[in-house]
């Protein structure tokens, strides 16, 4: 009976001996996937909106090749950026199940388990040139210290964000590509050997370059392999700057990223002229103040790496710092130089302690530093420098459990007792964590729990309330939004934003003649919001002012021409205007742009109908059920159509189709308003 439970032990322990490296990647699928099943359900979020549900370029395939060239394709407004790969990945998330949160989710959780895994791989490919135990120490397999790095990554809370906001992928998707990169110099250029090193050079410049059509933190990828190389491969000690003088060749290695680097900075300057030129010029607040802001915002990662509850998706209560001598500028600094001289004087004793640490400030330089962002904090920016923290934190840690073993060992605790304390310790760390990762799914929900989670640590942010009121608004809980509108409006009375979104409440509200008062003025601070004209398009219709609408819509459409709101709009007018050919000609193009949008379908058929041109529309409305089975309004006009073209069957099943759409919905939208609302 005690055969089978060896043997099988004997064989699980010899396939992790044989394949450490499958064992870690199933490992942390495992541990990844059970902190993060619950967030399958959360909804979009923020930017998701306007950068990946209504960014219509984002919804064909065929798209994709355009994302290299055309930069203006990046978002559905003036905000542009050049992003090609991140793109291409939403795309494909999109073709699979269109605008299904949990597939780009799903899409977040698989790179993320990637990050993991590459972090086992690269400090397993330290730890064999340097290892992370000495020969006096206790002995821990190696797999076991390496896989613990990777799998507090992998569970840690202060990523729930990144994971979370589908927006935030670039982060991710940087990163992966990152730690790629890295590997593959790790295992080429920099492992002193010169069998298939080229394949592996080939493999890390790649991976920078994909990275670099991601996000531009990547570029600080070759300041990190400096580090390494300053740490692990320089046994005289020298300096960097002797290290590479004496031996020039060295450098070589790194001219295809530089290469890379350059490419990148002279196809932004091309593509992005605009955007070169403010990165360049003054920015709209001083890199000095930003960069004294960044002081503080460096030890608040750490912070909540260390205590991770606090996170707030939008924060902008943490303040900015216009003097050198505010005295959290001056306590960050303090504690940023303490940890800078602790990683000094490790760099000989614990070289892998002391890279990982340099490794988190370098990770933070791009966004961090003097490149002026709009956020002072958030939440997914320090991802990549996640990276450092978690293999410091497992570094120290370890060695915080062998100097106790040693101060308090009896002589009936042996080495076996301790691996087990140990490993007990740590599963409590991960648990937790888990736990608390678990919990943090739940706040990112939907918008309520989001917004109100965010205003009850910072009750100052004023977008926070502007948010949370369009969210009661959604919700038709008027005097609720109108609470919260009062509120941003006293914390910010000068705030830009807020005058769209009183715009938006007067205008669902019906007060039109306010809502294009608010309009007007957002539209002077902020003349490329498309979505603005839109909206006032929108009112002007409802109001008969059709010439005013129309050139509201054609503004919009020169700010982005695939607006698909601003072809519905126009289409509109033109049909009120009894112009059926041009309303005609409008839904057409809006169903061309964008075939996967149930509204270009409606629009056009509704159309058809009215021109008494039946077999287009059944054609049209056909089309549309397929692509939307659970539309009763496309159901239902495809009756018409059956109807008039004397096909009475095919009319009663999908008139009963449409029947039954509408009564699961009815039933839906009653069971959703008697359902008790959690309290904020």
């Amino acid at each position: 009976m005690r055969l089978f439970p060896i043997t099988l032990q004997s064989m699980m322990q010899n396939a992790i001996r044989r394949y450490p490296s499958v064992f870690a990647l199933l490992a942390l699928a495992v541990l990844t996937s059970l902190a993060y099943s619950n967030a399958l359900p959360n909804s979009f979020q923020f930017d998701d909106y306007e950068g990946i549900v209504n960014n219509t370029v984002l919804h064909e395939l065929k798209n994709i090749p355009s994302y290299f060239i055309r930069p203006t394709l990046f978002r559905g407004s003036a905000r542009i950026d050049w992003r090609p790969v991140l793109q291409a990945t939403y795309a494909l998330d999109y073709a699979i199940d269109e605008a299904n949160p949990a597939v780009f989710r799903v899409t977040n959780i698989l790179f993320h388990i990637g990050a993991a895994w590459l972090i086992f791989l690269i400090v397993a490919e330290m730890d064999r040139k340097r290892p992370l135990l000495s020969s006096t120490a206790v002995s821990v397999p190696s797999i076991w210290l390496c896989l613990i790095p990777a799998a507090l990554f992998a569970v840690h809370t202060v990523n729930a964000e990144t994971v979370n906001y589908i927006w935030a992928r670039s982060s991710l998707l940087a990163a992966f590509f990152y730690l790629l990169g890295f590997y593959c110099y790790l295992r080429g250029p920099l492992s002193g050997l010169e069998r298939s090193s080229r394949w592996w050079l080939a493999g890390g410049v790649a991976a920078m370059g994909l990275g670099m059509a991601t996000k531009a933190t990547a570029a600080s990828l070759p300041a990190a392999l400096v580090a390494y190389e300053f740490l692990f491969l320089n046994p005289a000690g020298r300096n960097p700057l002797s290290l590479y003088l004496k031996d020039p060749r060295r450098l070589l290695k790194y001219i295809p990223l530089a290469a890379i680097l350059l490419g990148y900075t002279a196809l932004r300057a091309w593509l992005l002229p605009r955007t070169m030129r403010q990165f360049v010029s003054t920015s709209w607040v001083g890199r000095m103040t930003y960069l004294r802001t960044q002081f503080r915002a460096w030890v608040y990662y750490i912070q909540h790496y260390v205590w991770p509850d606090g996170f707030i998706l939008d924060y902008p209560g943490f303040g900015w710092s216009t003097s050198l001598w505010d005295v959290r500028v001056l306590v960050s600094l303090a504690i940023i130089a303490v940890i800078l001289v602790v990683a000094w004087r490790a760099r000989r004793t614990q070289p892998i302690l002391s890279f990982f640490i340099l490794w988190f400030f370098i990770a933070l330089l791009p966004e961090a530093s003097i490149v002026v962002r709009p956020d002072k904090v958030t939440g997914h920016r320090p991802y990549l420098s996640h990276v450092g923290l978690s293999v410091v934190a497992a570094v120290l840690l370890l060695q915080a459990a062998i100097w106790l073993w040693r101060k308090w060992k009896r002589e009936h605790w042996r080495e076996s007792g301790f691996r087990l304390a140990y490993a007990v310790a740590i599963v409590v760390v991960l648990c937790g964590l888990t736990g608390a990762t678990w919990k943090r799914n739940l706040v990112w929900r939907d918008g309520l729990t989001l917004w109100t989670d965010a205003l009850r640590k910072d009750p100052s942010n004023a977008r926070g309330y502007m948010t949370l009121s369009m969210e009661y608004a959604d919700r038709e809980e008027y005097d609720k939004a109108q609470e919260l509108m009062d509120r941003a409006a006293q914390l910010e009375p000068r705030n830009g934003r807020l005058f769209y979104y009183r715009g938006y409440l007067n205008m669902v509200l019906d007060k039109d003649d306010a809502a294009l008062a608010n309009f007007a003025v957002d539209l002077k601070i902020h003349p490329t919001q498309a979505i603005t004209y839109v909206h006032v398009g929108d009112i002007y219709r409802k109001m008969g002012r059709y010439d005013d609408a129309l050139r509201s819509y054609q503004i919009a459409l020169r700010l982005n021409r695939r607006y698909p709101e601003a072809h519905f709009g126009v289409a509109m007018v033109h049909w009120e205007k009894k112009e059926l050919d041009q309303a005609t000609a409008a839904c057409r193009k809006l169903n061309e742009l964008n075939p996967r949008q149930r509204q270009g379908y409606t629009c056009l058929g509704s159309l058809l109908m009215h021109q008494e041109q039946f077999g287009e529309a059944l054609r049209i409305y056909y089309k549309g059920a397929l692509r939307f089975p659970d539309d009763a309004t496309l159901w239902y006009g495809l009756g018409t159509a059956y109807e008039e073209l004397g096909l009475y069957k095919e009319a009663q099943d999908a008139y009963a189709k449409s029947s039954t759409l509408l009564r699961r919905s009815a039933i839906e939208e009653k069971v959703k308003k008697t359902r008790p609302r959690r309290a904020d």
